[in-house]
């Protein structure tokens, strides 16, 4: 029985070790995409989140995130733009990473909460492992403590998933303002094209100088 319960608890551990890089990468993932100065690669994302990039490889759709936000990083505007419209589409894309490392602060609190309760239940584990025969009583509180530990465990990390799928929320709406943003750039660009070609297409020509 022993041994059953410490091989569940091992596949609990490595389980869970495996979620908080995946968390870790996402996390990395985000905080490059709003670095022009670092390109999003696999060796960056897994340098930044502490992890091997056969971590990365072994799964899929981590893989995929990262070569989407590889294709969608850092358009590049060209000259000549309306300047409020720039502004405003900074801003808002700044508005959006404001909230992102909002929540990437939050979510690092959390996490210190977790391994703060994950370190005093193993504590009060191992010192029911210790005394081999422990009073009743003495039980009953470790044993309610380690109820109360463990519901505030599960309900931080709820929090935590909340506050994943947030981030995610808030970076698709930084994407699609990005993309919006590309297609403004455009829009203008031609705009400005076509404002050139007309005002050309007006000018008087040599023969009607002449006849005038």
């Amino acid at each position: 029985m022993k041994s059953e319960a410490s091989t569940a608890a091992l596949l609990r551990y490595n389980a869970d070790r495996s979620e908080q890089k995946r968390r870790d990468v996402q996390t990395a993932l985000a905080e490059l995409a709003e670095d022009p100065r670092q390109p999003i690669n696999k060796s960056n994302v897994a340098r930044r989140a502490g992890v091997s990039r056969e971590f990365i490889n072994t799964h899929p759709e981590l893989r995929r995130l990262i070569e989407t936000a590889a294709r969608q990083a850092h358009p590049a505007p060209p000259p000549n733009l309306d300047d409020r419209t720039t502004r405003g589409l900074k801003a808002q894309n700044q508005t959006f990473a404001q909230k992102i490392s909002q929540q990437k602060t939050l979510i690092a609190e959390l996490r210190t909460t977790i391994e703060e309760l994950r370190r005093q239940r193993q504590l009060h584990l191992g010192a029911q492992i210790v005394a081999a025969a422990i009073d009743p009583d003495a039980h009953a509180s470790l044993q309610l403590d380690h109820d109360r530990l463990a519901a505030e465990n599960a309900g931080l990390r709820r929090r935590l998933d909340e506050k994943d799928r947030l981030i995610a929320a808030l970076q698709e709406d930084l994407v699609a303002s990005r993309h919006a943003h590309a297609d403004d750039i455009a829009r203008l660009a031609q705009n400005s094209d076509s404002s050139v070609a007309a005002i050309r297409n007006h000018r008087p020509r040599d023969d009607d100088r002449r006849h005038h």
